[in-house]
């Protein structure tokens, strides 16, 4: 089994890196370029691994001299393993390298995708970047799985990605980008004076989404039907979606649970959640886990809409 260990911010070769592995049944990981620790990368220091992308010296000599002996159910759980990300794991502040399998993403993207007219969908532009399970799930690995043509800027965010947004977009597009992507977009086409041309739609996920925000979305950008997602690293990457052009009934409308993803709210501590997007595994402090759900310490309100659960993200318990 070869571990291909990727390190950088959006780049050309890394579209194909994906797909090879994917088709060869390799695993591949993205390490963000912030990362200092990289201390979760000894679960893979026995098996044949590669660096691509941006790797100091320092950075190599620092992964080689890793040393961790793998047991057998390790071994059978990274047998299964097609990709893995980062989170900052927020509930002990270590970094948590979390493992998706095959089933993880395909039943992640079906679930998501049900929502949609995919045929209305005819390019994806990213703005997160590939190392985040948004950047790399719906982005890079949503147009590989379903042969869409994949559009970003290299390298950091900045002005630049913009100005790449505007020079690709048309009515096939799927803009998928947080909150803060979205300000920044309407910011830049508001001082340089630009309609930009109608497009399909687009996913606004990462932190909370207003009412204001999404209308902006459509009256400004030109995008016909906005959508709202909510999830997790954990989650590979999708809970709930507010399903694209249904208007949110307010700021923070995360719209409903995902097909097959089952949802309890509990009381003062977040909420809990399983179904096949739960990752196949965690690894964070010398540990190798595989849960079957997954509790998220955010608060969200529940309302009865003609008997579908309709959810409400407030923030971080």
């Amino acid at each position: 089994m070869t571990v291909h260990l990727w390190r950088g911010f959006h780049r050309g070769d890394l579209p194909g890196l994906l797909k090879r592995s994917w088709e060869e049944g390799d695993l591949t990981i993205l390490v963000p370029p912030a990362l200092k620790d990289l201390s979760s990368l000894s679960l893979v220091s026995s098996l044949d691994c590669r660096l691509h992308g941006e790797w100091s010296e320092e950075q190599k000599n620092a992964f080689s001299v890793l040393k961790r002996p793998l047991s057998d159910p390790e071994k059978a759980l990274l047998g299964e393993a097609v990709l893995g990300v980062f989170t900052s794991g927020t509930g002990s502040g270590q970094p948590r390298l979390v493992l998706y399998s095959k089933n993880n993403l395909q039943s992640s993207l079906a679930s998501i995708r049900s929502l949609f007219e995919t045929a209305h969908i005819e390019n994806v532009f990213v703005y997160p970047q590939p190392t985040h399970t948004f950047g790399l799930v719906l982005g890079y690995m949503h147009a590989i799985l379903h042969g869409l043509p994949l559009h970003f800027e290299e390298g950091p965010y900045g002005r630049k990605t913009h100005e790449k947004w505007l020079s690709v977009v048309n009515r096939g597009t799927l803009t998928l980008g947080a909150p803060a992507h979205f300000y920044d977009l309407l910011k830049f086409v508001r001082a340089e004076k630009i309609q930009p041309p109608p497009s399909y739609s687009a996913i606004a996920g990462g932190a909370r989404v207003s009412v204001t925000l999404w209308n902006q979305m459509v009256n400004e950008l030109g995008i016909q039907k906005p959508s709202v997602g909510y999830g997790a690293t954990e989650a590979s990457p999708g809970v709930t979606h507010l399903p694209p052009g249904l208007p949110p009934k307010e700021d923070g409308d995360i719209g409903f649970a995902l097909k097959d993803v089952s949802m309890t709210l509990l009381k003062d501590e977040g909420v809990e959640f399983s179904g096949p997007n739960v990752c196949l595994a965690l690894f964070e402090r010398n540990e190798l886990k595989s849960p079957d759900r997954i509790k998220l310490r955010d608060s969200l309100v529940v309302n009865d809409r003609n008997g579908s659960l309709r959810y409400t993200y407030v923030g971080r318990t």
